[in-house]
Parts: structure tokens; C-alpha cells; sequence
């Protein structure tokens, strides 16, 4: 497995973890407790569409390590239909604020990462580059893991935002009306009531784009094996410590 494959596979399965670590108050605590002193999450999330695609499009950005400059970037580009399913990721050191990234099925993405939005093109396998620019994800929107537990969708955002909710077995015309709160990590519960549009079955594991207008778009996430902390335990602390801050052992099996 490819170094971006790993990343984007380290940081979803991290994410579904840590899901799944939300529902055991224990677990949470303890990790809470058990995180390195100064290891706040330094994460920056922006969503956004790419019109031209139906797409939407989220990238999130984050520290290796605190304080020593070196960063990530993670970019999921879905239009809900899937038809458009594409993860970009990079763990090399960003000398700069533009990133060239290329998916496994050959799509790229050209991004310029600034303080208030990331803009770019995005460009299918055999297709013409699409602009489209992202903004700082405020309120509920974000890059989500869900998954679903006891006839509710549970999930966690990049940024550590909880999402609870619940969804009718039937989408309408415009998607799957869903009903429920996200509540962030320092910051009481905001309401969620969005439209998700994606081929799959609300049963399984998820990655959700949110918008701001809560508009969601999303698709079944792989779930890759051979990943687990002891096998890959430095890259498991890089992505666990920067955007959740707990240790890689609390990843072990």
C-alpha cells in the first residue's frame, strides 16, 4: 500500500475507532485523560462544491507533530451518487500552501491552501481540470466517519465534532431526511437537519461531507485491513495525536 493509501486508510479507521470509543464513556475519558499535555487538535477543515462535478468537496489539513511545522493534507471529493468517490492524501511536509495530489483511480487535485478557503481544480481520470473553492467548515459541517449502532447513525468529524442522529429507512427524492445533533468538541449540541444524498445503504460504515447548509453527501467507506496500531503504530500516533490527541496504544488489539 502506497503512503497516500496508508494515510487515507490510517485516518479512517482511526476516525471509525474513535466512533466507536464515543459510545463507551470510558473509553473516551480515558483517552481524554490519557493525552499528551499541549497535543490540542491543530486541524483545519474546509468543505465546498465543485459545481461543475455536482460534487462536494472537503479537505482537511492538520499538524504531524505540534509545533514542529510540518503538516498533512486529506482531500474527499463525492457528488452522493457514486459516480464521483475520490480520496487525496499527502503525509509529506507541505513547504508551501499549494498541494498536488493524485487518487488511486488516476483523478488530481490542485489546491491553493489559505487561512479563510482552499481553492483548486479538481480533474477526473481522463477529464478536464473543475474549479471549485472551499471554505472553513463552521457549525455541523465537516468531514464525518458514521456508522450505524442500534437503529441510530453515530459519527465523528475530523475535527472531533459528535454526530447523533437518526434517518428514515426510505430516501425521497432529494435523499434521506436526517434528524439529530452534532455537538463539537468544545461547544454544546447544534441541531442537524440535512438532506443526504448517497448510493449506499445507511447500514454501513460512511464517510459524510456536511455543508454548512446542511446538505450532506457521502458513500460506503473502505475499511482497509492491516492496519492496525501495532502494525503501522507511528502513523496511527501521528493521525490520532494531531487530530484527536490520544496515544497510538489506545489503538491496540
Amino acid at each position: 500500500m502506497d503512503s497516500a493509501k496508508s494515510l487515507r486508510a490510517a485516518f479512517l479507521t482511526a476516525v471509525a475507532i474513535t466512533t466507536l470509543g464515543v459510545l463507551s464513556a470510558g473509553f473516551w475519558s480515558g483517552a481524554r485523560a490519557q493525552a499528551p499535555p499541549g497535543a490540542a487538535p491543530a486541524t483545519s477543515t474546509f468543505v465546498g462544491e465543485i459545481p461543475q462535478a455536482q460534487a462536494f468537496v472537503a479537505v482537511v489539513v492538520f499538524d504531524l507533530r505540534p509545533g514542529d511545522g510540518k503538516r498533512a493534507t486529506l482531500v474527499y471529493v463525492c457528488d452522493g451518487t457514486g459516480r464521483v468517490n475520490e480520496w487525496f492524501a499527502t503525509p509529506t511536509s507541505l513547504a508551501g500552501a499549494t498541494v498536488e495530489l493524485q487518487s488511486a483511480d488516476g483523478a488530481r487535485i490542485h489546491a491553493e491552501l489559505g487561512p479563510q478557503a482552499v481553492a483548486g481544480t479538481f480533474t477526473p481520470r481522463g477529464g478536464q481540470p473543475m474549479r471549485f473553492e472551499a471554505r472553513p467548515a463552521i457549525g455541523a459541517a465537516g468531514l464525518y466517519s458514521v456508522a450505524a449502532s442500534a437503529g441510530r447513525l453515530q459519527g465523528i468529524s475530523a475535527a472531533g465534532s459528535q454526530l447523533q442522529a437518526t434517518a428514515p429507512s426510505r430516501p425521497e427524492k432529494d435523499g434521506y431526511r436526517i434528524a439529530g445533533t452534532v455537538t463539537p468538541r468544545h461547544g454544546g449540541p447544534l441541531q442537524l437537519n440535512a438532506s443526504l444524498l448517497t448510493p449506499s445503504r445507511l447500514d454501513e460504515p460512511a464517510a459524510w461531507i456536511v455543508l454548512a447548509d446542511s446538505r450532506v453527501r457521502g458513500q460506503k467507506r473502505e475499511v482497509s485491513s492491516g492496519q492496525a496500531a501495532g502494525g503501522n503504530c507511528s502513523l496511527w500516533q501521528l493521525i490520532k495525536s494531531s487530530v484527536f490527541g490520544v496515544h497510538c496504544q489506545f489503538l491496540s488489539t
